[in-house]
């Protein structure tokens, strides 16, 4: 049996050969000719037959004679290259005139070639053949620049598509980004009443159970609105709102700030700690030391939370650059023993508000916002981060910042923060009118409630309209202006009150729950200052005394321009008014029985956002109760954290018994 492979086979495509010509001697030697050189020859003797002939069979090429009874060939072959079936078609015309004009006329007709008679069938096969290749070749060439016509179509329906996509999902974003802003403000506005008049209760209420009720209203406002404060980082970043700031850093410092901050949560969970370093790596790199902070953080933080037995170990190196030996890449890695991630999980646990699924919320907590804002972070320090590990079996978070450029020592700036030991405390202000324009009796009541005690004359307006016309009436010394109001909203109203002449020196400060749509650089090119809800009175009243005429009760505690390290842990003496003094048995009670039990807290583990609020609650109590020392020690540590400044917020945390050591002597000596 033989067996015929498909290399073989051969397929050869018979090509059609239409011959027009009335001299049947021609005829006969073409038909010949054409079939044994494996032709498929259809005939026709004049140039009416040619046209019915090409009318029913497309033919691959045809012979034409010139003269034809009837229409000529030139005729012939001008209506044939009308034919959408013969338009094509390659035409050779057989003449026995030599006239260059015919020749000319004949391709300018269309025509493909000539050939003289007589004709050596040899010779016309040749011509046929090579005319067959070119139409071959041109057939081809069509078909590839129509296929390429196709896919540049579809390309460019394809980007259309994209183009489409990316304005739907640009538009998706500020849809969310509205969504946020909006959020924002509906959940700060009624926040800041929570959060204000629970102030103004805590200094009124003397229950325990009662203030045992108050410190929890007040705890859960403050996580809700930590948890408002992450959303909107998240937004700001995404927004390209927020901006890294370079400076000249030492990354070995940093780490071992970020260690001690944990280091009581660790001994508790008797974890064992490790930081290790690259020998090489430099004394100073340029980076936005507060981000660096933040990312630290977030992943030592998740490593010990996430960890119940076992280490958490921090691995740090660089890696030179040949080309560029002023530039290295920055790699740390934190890994733990905990939880681990499952493998399925790494793709999604950098998206907002991904957790892992299975983790038990009311043992860990957080709003699953904490990586997708360190991923971000890395990106905008052009960097990468990414995930390792085992379910069960810890996970190692990774981050590379790429060509990190060097820095010398003597660029490096200075931790101290000139603070002045001489600040001073609101007394009391000169007589004024106070415009409160706001849509919400219970801002306005807020706003009443804080400054009550200042004897200011309070006009109130719910919409930017009677704002605009109690301005222009009453003449404020001074206006509390929110910005999203009913009628008219703040913008509009602001604009109008500064253009006026009458009421173009009146100072506005803007008091806003729309923290995303308004921006700080924005609100200030309309206002001259600036408040975000939920507003707190210390800060409404420094802001107040920017403005307005007032006294100040000055504390003398030290000399001024002491920079943070050089505050020592004893406070300086410190004496007080004679109504002061009345005040400070009950100060005293209120720092053992709330503020003690909240320092040992954060003492063990200074989460930064608990800090926060102990330094600000610090800071309102200085100055409710007339004390300085309070408002000062509390001012200061708020500082620490606003920079994350480690060393120096662990530092003042420490201070903390002795400013309680100092108000007991003050009440002791009185």
């Amino acid at each position: 049996m033989t067996t015929i492979s498909n290399q073989q086979i051969t397929i050869k495509t018979i090509k059609t050969v239409l011959i027009v010509d009335d001299e049947p001697h021609n005829l006969d030697v073409l038909n010949n000719c054409l079939r044994e050189s494996g032709f498929k020859v259809l005939v026709a003797t004049d140039g009416e037959q040619a046209l019915k002939r090409v009318s029913h069979v497309r033919p691959d090429l045809i012979l034409m004679d010139l003269m034809l009874p009837g229409i000529d060939g030139f005729e012939t072959c001008r209506r044939l290259k009308t034919m959408e079936a013969a338009k094509d078609v390659p035409i050779i015309f057989i003449t026995a005139d030599t006239n260059m004009t015919d020749k000319v006329k004949g391709l300018k007709m269309g025509a493909a070639d000539y050939i003289t008679k007589p004709f050596q069938p040899p010779e016309v096969v040749a011509r046929i053949n090579s005319h067959l290749r070119l139409q071959r070749l041109q057939d081809e060439l069509k078909s590839k620049n129509a296929q390429l016509k196709r896919e540049i179509t579809e390309r460019r329906q394809a980007e259309e598509k994209h183009k489409q996509a990316k304005e739907a999902a640009e538009a998706a974003n500020r849809t969310k980004s509205e969504f946020l802003a909006n959020m924002s403000h509906e959940i700060r506005t009624p926040m800041n009443a929570i959060l204000g008049f629970a102030e103004i209760l805590e200094g009124k209420i003397r229950d325990k159970q009662h203030r045992q009720y108050l410190a929890m209203i007040r705890s859960g406002g403050r996580s809700l609105m930590t948890l408002i404060n992450d959303i909107l980082d998240l937004s700001k970043i995404e927004a390209g709102k927020l901006k890294i700031e370079y400076e000249p850093v030492s990354p070995v410092s940093v780490f071992k700030e970020i260690a001690g901050v944990f280091s009581q949560k660790i001994k508790e969970k008797s974890l064992k700690f490790s930081l290790q370093t690259d020998f090489n790596m430099p004394e100073y790199l340029l980076l936005d030391e507060v981000r660096l902070r933040q990312i630290l953080l977030n992943l030592v933080g998740n490593a010990v939370k996430f960890t119940e037995s076992g280490s958490v170990k921090i691995e740090v190196l660089t890696l030179a650059h040949k080309e560029t030996p002023d530039r290295v890449d920055f790699i740390f890695a934190v890994k733990d023993t905990g939880i681990g991630i499952a493998e399925e999980q790494r793709k999604t646990i950098f998206d907002a508000f991904e957790q892992q699924s299975g983790q038990d919320h009311a043992t860990y907590g957080g709003t699953g916002l904490g990586l997708a804002i360190t991923k971000r972070l890395a990106e905008m320090m052009g960097g990468v981060i990414s995930v390792s590990g085992e379910k069960g079996k810890g996970s190692t978070f990774t981050v590379t910042l790429k060509n990190v450029r060097k820095a010398e020592a003597a660029d490096a700036p200075g931790k101290e923060m000139s603070i002045s030991a001489d600040s001073a405390t609101i007394e009391n202000f000169d007589k004024a009118a106070i415009l409160i324009a706001d849509d919400i009796m219970n801002n306005r009541t807020l706003l009443k409630d804080y400054l009550k005690d200042y004897g200011f004359d309070f006009i109130e307006a719910e919409n930017g309209l009677e704002a605009c016309n109690l301005a222009r009436r009453r003449r404020p010394n001074l206006i509390l202006m929110d910005i999203k109001m009913p009628v008219m909203d703040g913008r509009e109203a602001v604009q109008k009150i500064k253009s006026s002449s009458e009421t173009g020196d009146i100072p506005i400060v803007a008091v806003t729950a729309a923290a995303m749509k308004v921006d700080e650089k924005e609100i200030n090119s309309l206002c001259d200052g600036y408040l975000r809800k939920p507003v707190r009175k210390e800060e409404l009243v420094a802001e107040l005394a920017r403005f307005l005429k007032h006294s100040v009760r000055k504390s003398v505690s030290g000399h001024s321009d002491l920079s943070q390290s050089e505050v020592k842990s004893e406070p300086p003496p410190y004496k007080p008014d004679a109504e002061t003094i009345k005040k400070i048995p009950r100060l005293i009670q209120i720092s053992e029985t709330e503020f003690m039990a909240r320092w040992e807290e954060i003492s063990d583990v200074p989460v930064m956002e608990e800090v926060r609020q102990f330094a600000v609650d610090l800071n309102r109590i200085g100055l409710e109760y007339g004390f300085s020392p309070f408002a000062e020690y509390g001012e200061r540590l708020a500082g620490c954290v606003e920079i994350y400044d480690i060393e120096g917020m662990k530092r003042k945390i420490e201070e903390f018994p002795a400013l309680i050591k100092q108000t007991k002597s003050v009440d002791s000596s009185s």
